[in-house]
């Protein structure tokens, strides 16, 4: 769905798949909505988040490894409409 001013999405999913590092698997998920942080949690496997949006907002989703190993997996965004 599309609006003049662009498109509207009611909100998204963040799968973080196939997580791993040759040490302990631990890493910082930010999601940041309109330059304010609304979720910030610490994570050791794969996750799914949810997140429901804000028509007209701005996210910003980090991923922060807090190992000093090399973390690699699959991070995959959809956004949705209900």
């Amino acid at each position: 769905m599309d609006t003049w001013t662009g498109p509207v999405h009611d909100g998204f999913t963040v799968r973080l798949k196939d997580m791993s590092c040759s040490g302990e698997i631990k890493y910082q998920v930010i999601i940041e909505e309109d330059g304010k942080i609304i979720y910030n949690k610490f994570f050791s496997s794969d996750s799914i988040l949810n997140v429901k949006a804000n028509r007209g907002s701005r996210y910003v989703v980090t991923i922060d490894n807090e190992s000093n190993k090399t973390l690699s997996g699959k991070v995959k965004i959809n956004s949705y409409v209900r």
